[in-house]
């Protein structure tokens, strides 16, 4: 990428960067600014922080600016209909916007972000639902339990809460499950930050449909929004219970989230769908994670989009198995689209050389990590995005690995002055016609 585009770009990069609470801060846009105004859902949760991204209930629009109107508006993207989407054999380019213009500045980033992020609600995940009306947090010992109210139905779900000694406010990982190898409780709490666990399958059940869980029990039962989306929500209640519950002390502006395989996945769509999520860290994520469709799409012994559809349709939003099994190419966006969300906040990935089912060996998550290293690049953020990755197979997490997740924690989380240049060289590169404009 050429020096003279890439400082053009980090000029207007200041803009976005200060709308996520300055460059090494990591937090929200107390304003709402970006993905938490790209849709139907509620500018700000009951709680008063933003949004997590669109969802398909009334409300703020696309158009919306942020609070005050000081920002020019995004139009409401037109999500094009399936038989209308062109093959795109190689990653699509994220700088184009659907009416085929594409972006001259790093400001015009916010409005295509928002454009993304209505079709991977649309083909992919499935709607985020609009925000809650009331969510509460209650504090008894090390559990916190969260309660949602919303269009006269309630529920409630626990987490647990792990704190370093000392009086707080920490950071804090929220953790998708406790299955999280390397990262333990106690190397995390080591750092000066907390740990906290959630149990996903309560939320919603991993279990082919019809749907169950508490997130439907909330949002109905014929919601058309898959698990991953659901478990991501679930991480964004969290938050909103910690901004309500000062005794848990944790920050509610310093969260990352993270999570191995399948709930890596919905680690990956926690960062994507909410900028309150100061760091994102997917782990041993694969298909419907970091790994690219269309580079495990043919490919032998490896996860592909039609596999992953008849092992576990509830991951995904209604009809996208049905939809793009064997015609990966037709969708408008892949993996790296969804990686590139984050942005400018930043994301440490991680995953297995040798994890040949996440398709590894063929290099399809990182195909898609590089491809989406092009928009934090592209803003002059290149060291918000990392990849990390050993010889090892799945369920592996290793001491080096974990430690530069932990380098991304102590300095966008603890704002130590850290070294976050991690990219580890691990396969080809795709092959892209597109660059930044």
């Amino acid at each position: 990428m050429r020096t003279s585009v890439l400082h053009f770009f980090a000029m207007a990069a200041v803009l976005l960067l200060a709308g996520c609470g300055g460059e090494d801060a990591g937090g929200a846009d107390d304003a709402g600014d970006g993905l938490g105004e790209t849709g139907g859902a509620d500018a700000s949760t009951s709680s008063g922080g933003p949004s997590a991204a669109a969802g398909s209930g009334g409300g703020t629009s696309a158009a919306s600016a942020s609070a005050g109107g000081s920002e020019p508006s995004c139009s409401d993207p037109v999500v094009p209909e399936v038989s209308s989407l062109p093959p795109i054999a190689e990653h699509p380019d994220p700088f184009t916007f659907l009416d085929g213009t594409r972006m001259t500045t790093a400001a015009d980033w916010r409005c295509r972000r928002a454009e993304l992020s209505q079709l991977i609600q649309q083909f992919q995940y499935g709607p985020y639902p609009p925000s809650p009306e009331n969510v509460t947090g209650t504090l008894n010992g090390d559990r916190l339990t969260v309660k949602v109210a919303h269009g006269g139905k309630s529920i409630s779900f626990d987490a647990t809460v792990s704190l370093p000694n000392g009086s707080g406010p920490f950071p804090a990982f929220i953790v998708i499950s406790s299955l999280m190898p390397g990262l333990t409780a106690s190397v995390v709490n080591d750092k000066g930050i907390g740990y906290i666990t959630i149990d996903p399958n309560g939320i919603a059940a991993d279990a082919k449909p019809p749907r169950k869980g508490k997130f439907y029990d909330l949002y109905g039962s014929d919601s058309t929004t898959g698990a991953l989306m659901a478990w991501g929500w679930a991480t964004h209640r969290v938050i909103d219970a910690l901004e309500k519950t000062p005794d848990a002390r944790v920050d509610p502006t310093k969260i990352a989230v993270t999570g191995y395989s399948r709930y890596g996945k919905a680690a990956l769509v926690a960062g994507a769908f909410d900028e309150r999520v100061a760091l994102t860290v997917p782990a041993g994520s694969g298909a419907g994670g970091v790994g690219s469709w269309r580079a495990a799409e043919g490919k032998s012994n490896v996860q592909t989009l039609s596999q992953i559809n008849g092992e576990a349709p509830q991951w995904f939003g209604d009809g996208f198995g049905a939809t793009f099994s064997g015609k990966t190419t037709t969708l408008p966006f892949d993996a790296h689209s969804i990686v590139a969300l984050v942005a400018p906040r930043p994301i440490i990935v991680q995953e297995g050389k040798s994890d040949g089912w996440n398709n590894n060996r063929n290099g399809g998550p990182y195909q898609a990590v590089w491809a989406a290293r092009e928009v934090f690049e592209a803003l002059g953020i290149e060291d918000h995005i990392g990849w990390v990755a050993d010889d090892h197979s799945h369920g592996v997490v290793t001491t080096r690995e974990a430690d530069a997740i932990l380098g991304f924690a102590e300095r966008f989380l603890l704002g130590k002055d850290v070294t976050t240049d991690q990219w580890d060289e691990s396969a080809s590169p795709p092959t892209l016609s597109w660059s930044a404009p």
